[in-house]
């Protein structure tokens, strides 16, 4: 514990020294840091890393041919990552690359928002410190494939909704990333739902995010009694009902994802009505520029929306609600970022408000995360 929190007390007094031009180095010098640091944890049997250590020194002896033939079914690009990485000769090379994949595409998300958003410094920080204090790096270093799923689908998400750039390459990736984790699937037909409802406004589309979570959750029961399903398909059906039935997931651990659910439900919310607020006023004033990034920004937070009401939908499953907050978290960079943004320029108050409310909820959220998380990690 006492690494990770030196690590990040040594983020936090970097952020106001670099000027904001030079923030690309920062980033840099965070991933490297981060990554140096997975390079050096040390996997308790109980771990996922663990296992896959123990997986790694298959591959490198059993060859390439035989991971095809006999371990190849149902997510075949984890098994190239996996046995690629292999062949660097050192394990723990897995947790490095992965921790400097996953937090070099969570912050080129958040640098490209501010950039889109003309951003100030603080408001950087603020939502740096938002993401660093709620993203869970050592279920990063551990659980590694959903994790790397997660990080890659939101920064094409981001690629494809507000920067609307590389279209059918976002589209290849989304499908891709599906034979690394079975639960990207859920995330892809949501992206595949946002082609119709840009289509539906006003009070229908908010009616439909209160009916979105049974929704969800009658496909999926569905979905998961069609015995014709094979592959990818049938091990996303029988490993999510088999999540149903653990037993692990502690009332801490629940009560601070719902409370992350929630956070995050209440700010998608207002960035909803801010962005109809200040639509109105760019119509009134025929600013079609605005109109375009209102609209922009509200799909994309609808998007967001749909997830966390997704996830609400499946409350009872453990491994959705303790690791999908972790994806909204990078997803939400964005978000905050252009509610801060136009607060400042439109309501200092709210602005104010919303930045006390994000600081102290990660403060908490830091502790929780130290006690709870961090306690058991050990490095060295």
């Amino acid at each position: 514990m006492i690494y990770i929190l030196t690590m990040w007390a040594g983020f936090a007094v970097l952020a106001p020294l670099f000027p904001k031009k030079y923030y690309k180095f920062y980033y840099f010098l965070m991933v490297c840091a981060l990554s140096w640091l997975a390079f050096n944890v040390q996997p308790l049997p109980a771990m996922d890393l663990y296992r896959y250590y123990n997986t790694m020194d298959l591959y490198r002896t059993v060859g390439w041919n035989w991971i095809v033939q006999n371990d190849f079914s149902s997510n075949p690009l984890a098994s190239v990552y996996f046995y690629l990485v292999s062949l660097l000769g050192d394990n723990r090379f897995l947790p490095a690359i992965t921790v400097f994949l996953v937090y070099a595409f969570s912050f080129s998300v958040l640098h490209k928002a501010s950039i889109r958003f003309n951003s100030k410094k603080s408001e950087i920080i603020v939502a740096l410190l938002f993401f660093m204090l709620n993203f869970n790096y050592f279920y990063v270093v551990d659980v590694i494939r959903i994790y790397l799923c997660y990080a890659i689908m939101a920064y094409f998400l981001y690629m494809d909704l507000v920067e609307k750039k590389h279209r059918w390459l976002c589209a290849i990736v989304y499908v891709a990333v599906c034979f690394i984790h079975y639960v990207i699937l859920l995330i892809v037909f949501i992206r595949l739902l946002m082609i119709f409802v840009r289509y539906i406004k006003g009070p229908i589309a908010n009616i439909g995010l209160l009916f979105f979570p049974p929704i969800v959750w009658v496909a999926y029961r569905i979905f998961i009694q069609i015995p014709t399903l094979s592959g990818i398909f049938e091990l996303a059906g029988r490993k999510g009902l088999s999540y149903l039935s653990y037993d692990v997931f502690g009332i801490w651990q629940f009560l601070n994802s719902l409370a992350r659910l929630i956070l995050f439900l209440l700010i998608g919310a207002f960035t909803l009505w801010l962005c109809n607020q200040l639509n109105r006023r760019a119509v009134k004033n025929g600013i079609s520029l605005l109109v375009r990034e209102c609209s922009v920004v509200s799909n994309y937070t609808y998007f967001c929306l749909l997830i966390i009401m997704a996830t609400l939908g499946f409350i009872s499953n453990y491994q959705m609600m303790l690791r999908t907050p972790n994806f909204i978290q990078i997803l939400f960079s964005p978000v905050l970022l252009y509610a801060l943004s136009k607060l400042r320029e439109n309501n200092k108050t709210y602005h104010m408000v919303l930045t006390f409310v994000v600081v102290l909820e990660s403060l908490i959220n830091f502790v929780y995360l130290l006690v709870y998380v961090y306690s058991s990690a050990k490095f060295f």
